[in-house]
């Protein structure tokens, strides 16, 4: 089950393009190791109790043992890239971490040859030392770390994301736990931890989902404002024989800064204007209809093209200096 769940999460991800960037990055890493220690896992149980496969079966657990700390390392990278911890106290356990995992990935691949954590007994059983409580040490300290540092900034994280980032870290030693009081003998840790894999996937992803649809909806009704200051009537004039107007705007994001407008200042003037807001979306937009107003005003009190454009500039340039603005009045 845990690996079918694996296998289905990796095609999600795959297939979802939004898996870039912020704690994205260390979402996949997170599925990836849990797979391979859940098959390592597999294969250690499967090789148990086999002489002829010594070698393979210590090989297995000691694949379980290295991933067991990677995966607890990328739950606190990936707890970090939400929260960002910004004082130097959690900077440094973050250095912390990094030089506790090295020790113990180094160590675990020592102990292949000096056998001081571990070993596979001639029978073909796996037998503990009494020094492998430094690669467990390790185990609880990055679940402690990474608990305190979301206690501390839960406010940055929605409930339901709390509680699975919590399955995540209690669940696989809860259940060892248990199994091992109740005598039990079954390996379920990365089971568990693909559940909460899953469960991690399903909550971030809904409050993304939730929080895009909140941002698509300000989107759509700021180009709604944007596309009502725009005439829409057409003919504009039609008690004016004389000439014919129609325009149109496509932008190329939902918002967009390029704009049009007419009108006539008296009887024997008609004012066009088109502007061009460098770059796309809702700044742009601001940016424009800011422009168009302040244009739409000297136009009421000027008659000179020239006269529009340079004090229509100079104020917009004015009060915006780091954005440029491309006018043309016909």
């Amino acid at each position: 089950m845990g690996m079918l769940t694996g296998v289905i999460l990796g095609i999600f991800t795959l297939e979802d393009g939004r898996k870039k960037g912020g704690y994205q990055v260390y979402f996949r890493p997170m599925l990836n190791v849990a797979y391979l220690g859940l098959f390592a896992d597999l294969m250690a149980i499967l090789m148990d109790g086999n002489p002829a496969l010594n070698p393979w079966n210590l090989a297995a657990n000691t694949l379980y043992y290295v991933f067991s700390s990677v995966s607890s390392y990328l739950l606190w990278k990936f707890v970090t890239s939400i929260i960002i911890p910004e004082k130097r106290f959690e900077l440094m356990i973050d250095r912390t971490m990094l030089a506790g995992l090295l020790f113990v990935v180094i160590s675990n691949l020592l102990n292949v040859f000096f056998g001081f954590y571990y070993y596979i007994d001639v029978n073909g059983r796996f037998v503990m030392k009494p020094l492998m409580v430094l690669t467990i040490l390790y185990l609880v300290m990055t679940i402690c770390f990474t608990m305190s540092l979301m206690i501390l900034n839960r406010k940055r994280l929605k409930n339901h994301q709390l509680i699975s980032l919590t399955s995540y870290l209690i669940g696989p030693m809860f259940i060892t736990f248990l199994l091992t009081w109740t005598n039990i003998d079954i390996s379920v840790q990365y089971g568990v931890l693909m559940l909460g894999i899953l469960l991690i996937y399903c909550t971030f992803n809904a409050e993304e989902d939730r929080e895009r649809a909140l941002a698509d909806k300000d989107v759509q009704f700021a180009a709604n404002i944007q596309q009502s200051v725009l005439p829409q009537i057409f003919p504009p004039f039609p008690e004016r024989k004389e000439f014919e107007l129609h325009a149109g705007m496509n932008p190329a994001k939902t918002v967009g800064g390029d704009f049009y407008d007419f009108f006539l200042i008296d009887d024997d003037h008609l004012c066009v204007r088109i502007g061009d807001v460098s770059g796309k979306g809702i700044p742009a937009s601001l940016f424009m209809m800011a422009s168009r107003t302040i244009l739409h005003g000297m136009a009421k009190t000027c008659t000179s093209p020239e006269t529009i454009l340079q004090t229509g500039n100079e104020e917009i340039a004015g009060s915006n200096p780091e954005l440029l603005t491309d006018l043309k009045k016909l």
